[in-house]
């Protein structure tokens, strides 16, 4: 099957430097785990351009745009399916535990994002709706929720608590003389995932909770399960919520309409999961790749890929190593092959703008450098980076509980993790045009 990888070379065309230029040729040697993920992407570019017609009648129909705080868990990538949102309208948002900073010290990138985010929808006489996603396991609450939270899922909870308080609060414009709210253009929501069931389940005024499951395990005995939602959300979202000050007349029953329609397509979710006997599918972390920056909101498949977006890299790029390393550990032991670390590193850029095109290599390049620079350090057991050893340990004794010490694992394993594992580093860096989604693969860790 044919495949889409280009390298670039800077070139010099009538005598002006033009940065970047694709040159398509087939000497990036991939091996066949890698094609095959390429061919996904490929596929995937073409489905999210077939589905155009899709986005266009959800903005024509809708009162707000969707941006989704979400955790990079792997077990998290098919949020935009589960509330039933056609790709691509959303604006996604993946980092470890989904946290963007304390209320005193906020992650300001990610602010400036959702300006601008904010921005577009304005521009386009929309509200913007912002949606904090909290991620748990029913069943197993205490291993396998959040491991960016340590599982304390009450700690997860306030932290988005507080950051739905801070921007439903941040984004009202009031009077300056005696504070009556005069606008409002983002509205932002608390929802609470659970990987057992699907089921994304809405905080509303006063803690008041409506959960997909209740829904999706009722009879149709009347009444349609759009209207039946409808009803919980007008409950749930009373006019006295402070979180819809400041809307137009009109507004807030309007936006109820569209958080029903997402609360009622995840009950139809939820309802297959329920029927199907699976509520328990999605235990452990199973992903073996790891997608950094923007650009891959298209691979939705759970349990294969980490993905965290490039407004920030700290605990996630270390999660998301550690566990694709604890991974490759124990698929070693069973074979004795060594692995790999695959990072694929992208940032889009607007078709036909050259000049966002270099920025964006350059951004992906940076990122690469960085990551790469930082576990270099790590394998090479920097005092001030032993947070690797640490991390690895506790990754491994959650399937391996009796293992104390790295030093317990086989002279060859860790001697792999520790001498050899910075060749096992592998870089993929690319771009990918916001209108198409289609990946191109610019540089290998060889360029970095």
């Amino acid at each position: 099957m044919s495949m889409t990888i280009a390298t670039e070379v800077p070139r010099h065309v009538a005598g002006r430097h033009i940065p970047w230029i694709v040159i398509p040729h087939d000497q990036l040697k991939l091996d066949e785990a890698d094609a095959l993920f390429y061919r996904e992407c490929n596929q995937k570019s073409r489905d999210y351009i077939a589905q155009e017609s899709a986005r266009h009648a959800y903005l024509v129909s809708a009162v707000a745009l969707p941006l989704i705080h979400v955790c990079m868990d792997e077990r998290e990538q098919d949020v935009e399916e589960a509330l039933g949102l056609p790709p691509g309208v959303a604006n996604l948002v993946p980092t470890a535990g989904n946290k963007i900073g304390g209320m005193d010290e906020p992650n300001l990138v990610l602010f400036k994002e959702m300006h601008e985010e904010q921005q577009r929808a304005g521009s386009q006489g929309m509200l913007h709706i912002v949606l904090f996603v909290t991620h748990h396991s029913s069943s197993h609450p205490h291993t396998e929720s959040c491991a960016a939270w340590g599982h304390d899922i009450e700690a997860a909870d306030r932290h988005a608590s507080e950051q739905v308080t801070r921007i439903n609060e941040f984004y009202l414009g009031r009077d300056l003389e005696n504070g009556r709210p005069l606008s409002r253009k983002v509205v932002a929501f608390h929802l609470r995932s659970d990987t057992d069931t699907e089921a994304r389940t809405w905080i509303g005024h006063n803690g008041c909770v409506i959960n997909p499951v209740e829904f999706a395990e009722q009879a149709e005995n009347g009444g349609g399960l759009e209207s039946r939602v409808l009803s919980r959300c007008i409950q749930a979202f009373p006019s006295t919520d402070p979180r819809f000050s400041g809307l137009e007349a009109g507004l807030r029953e309007t936006l109820l309409k569209q958080i029903a329609a997402m609360l009622a397509a995840n009950a139809k979710v939820v309802r297959r999961v329920i029927s199907d006997r699976r509520p328990t599918q999605k235990l452990g972390h199973k992903g073996t790749r790891i997608l950094v920056g923007r650009g891959w909101e298209s691979l939705t498949e759970t349990n294969r890929y980490f993905k965290f977006s490039d407004y920030s890299i700290g605990e996630d790029e270390l999660m998301s190593g550690t566990y694709v390393i604890r991974n490759g550990v124990l698929e070693m032991l069973r074979t004795g092959q060594p692995f790999s670390v695959p990072f694929h590193v992208n940032t889009p850029y607007v078709l036909g703008d050259l000049t966002d095109r270099g920025a964006s290599i350059n951004h992906s390049l940076a990122l690469a450098r960085c990551i790469r620079n930082k576990w270099l350090k790590r394998i090479r057991q920097d005092p001030a980076l032993t947070d690797f050893r640490n991390s690895l340990l506790h990754a491994l004794r959650i399937v391996e509980p009796d293992l104390t010490s790295l030093d317990d694992l086989p002279p060859s394993v860790r001697e792999y993790c520790f001498s050899h594992l910075a060749g096992a580093l592998r870089f993929f860096i690319s771009v990918s045009p916001r209108q198409t989604r289609l990946i191109e693969v610019v540089a290998t860790e060889a360029d970095l």
